[in-house]
């Protein structure tokens, strides 16, 4: 059985490429465009890995993180922005 990884991202492209990456390396992929789709996406899964943007409309990366690392404090959440 493979991984599964969250990829959040509020832009499409984004997103869309992290997605077809990881899942042409085997993991499988769920994705959402937003926070609070993320929490949706994820409920009831066994997430190893989250990838997130850090700023997007809404919930951002920091507090998605938060209240997912809530759930599970030894799972893994890597924070990307394009903004410096």
């Amino acid at each position: 059985m493979s991984q599964t990884i969250l990829v959040v991202d509020d832009e499409d492209q984004v997103r869309q490429i992290l997605c077809s990456l990881l899942s042409s390396q085997g993991y499988r992929v769920l994705e959402a465009d937003c926070g609070e789709r993320a929490l949706t996406v994820s409920a009831g899964e066994d997430v190893s890995l989250v990838i997130t943007d850090l700023k997007m409309p809404g919930m951002g990366g920091l507090e998605l993180a938060g209240r997912l690392l809530d759930e599970d404090p030894d799972r893994p959440v890597i924070i990307l922005t394009g903004h410096t």
